[in-house]
């Protein structure tokens, strides 16, 4: 039998963790360090943040009894260090971990389908960033998410090693397989790491939702590169699922995406919510996408999912399209498209895949829980 107790003194004797990948590009991190700050416990769940640049961490911890909660430093080289609040629930490690990544600026928890997960036998371990402004975000490359001063700098390209980096931290800590969930911007942390920092090396199945709106950032941002696209995928089922003339411009999705894109890539306010971006804030776009130079699309050994909402408010659609082209084309049975129509019956709501309007469940909502039990092998 697992010894839930052990593996808590496990994970308060091993502080220091330092992750090394393989990914082959030269413009980004290839290690990271994880420090575990305060080991999981359940009292430090009454400590977590519950206002200011994080929601209510607190709150959310206390409506999972019996949960753990953590913090954790995550380090990697050449840029800023982030506090990472973890929310441990379920059995630790005993069939597998699922680690759970936020969306918008990764301040919160991603608590979808974790109760059926652990009702499955697995832990889940949701993060949250420590956030310090109303600026700051997940994928920031320094706090506070910096104007850059060369087209070059450090970005959310480099900053995706830190979900990579504690991904392999738990994957090497806790028994049993680790796989990962992300949601929108979530799917782009995991969409950059997966990229550039070699997290396919440790997870059999990845599961992103809303996915991926910061596959382009240059196309997002810009008006005049056109703003729709029509892209297809292969559903879970094997049936191919054409998607038509989706827009990819976010001013034509969400001023939510482009105030977030402004802040990763270290753009002045506006230069994508109201304005053209010149040409040198262009270039610093297209650097820092997920589709980029230095980008690996191939994986071998996992399983990789996309669920979209394909309403008229969603941040994605053909902008996420950018990205997985490249990883359905490159993984041919690893890659599986599920989009939802929303329809007269609004069947998803936003980017939100798992619930009708009414609240009920969504058509797909038993297959992403599904999927991800069936696959975190």
């Amino acid at each position: 039998m697992y010894d839930r107790h052990a593996a808590i003194r496990c994970a308060e004797t091993v502080a220091t963790l330092v992750v090394l990948s393989s990914a082959r590009a030269d413009d980004v991190q290839r290690e990271g360090t994880v420090t575990v700050l305060v080991p999981p416990s359940a009292e430090y769940c009454l400590l977590l943040p519950s206002g200011t640049g994080n929601r209510d961490l607190r709150g959310v911890a206390a409506s999972f009894p019996g949960s753990l909660c953590g913090e954790y430093q995550v380090s990697c080289p050449n840029i800023d260090n982030v506090k990472l609040y973890g929310l441990h629930v379920g059995p630790l490690g005993a069939v597998g971990t699922i680690v759970s990544v936020a969306g918008g600026r990764g301040g919160s928890f991603h608590t979808e389908n974790a109760q059926e997960y652990v009702d499955a036998g697995f832990q889940v371990i949701m993060i949250a960033n420590e956030l310090i402004n109303s600026s700051d975000a997940s994928l920031c490359a320094k706090n506070g998410c910096l104007m850059y001063q060369n087209v070059n700098d450090p970005g959310p390209k480099q900053a995706g090693c830190r979900i990579a980096t504690f991904v392999k931290y738990v994957n090497a800590t806790y028994l049993g397989p680790t796989c990962a969930q992300g949601h929108s911007a979530g799917s782009s942390q995991l969409a950059y790491a997966l990229a550039f920092h070699d997290l396919a090396s440790v997870v059999p199945y990845v599961q992103l939702t809303g996915a991926t709106p910061l596959a382009r950032l240059d196309y997002g941002c810009n008006p005049t590169q056109g703003n729709s696209r029509s892209y297809w995928g292969t559903n879970p089922s094997g049936i191919r699922q054409n998607v038509f003339n989706r827009p990819y411009a976010y001013e034509d999705t969400s001023a939510a995406a482009a105030t977030l894109a402004e802040d990763l890539a270290g753009l002045t306010d506006g230069k994508c919510s109201t304005g053209v971006p010149n040409t040198q804030d262009l270039q610093r776009l297209t650097a820092q996408s997920i589709d980029s130079p230095g980008a690996v699309w191939t994986y071998p050994s996992t399983v990789i999912d996309g669920y979209d909402c394909l309403s008229g408010e969603s941040m994605v659609d053909g902008n996420g399209a950018w990205s997985w082209a490249r990883v359905r084309d490159s993984n041919t049975g690893r890659a599986f498209f599920q989009g939802v129509v929303p329809g007269p019956a609004m069947e998803c709501v936003g980017e939100t895949v798992w619930w009708r309007g009414d609240g009920s469940p969504s058509p797909i909502r038993q297959l992403t829980i599904d999927r991800m039990i069936d696959l975190c092998m």
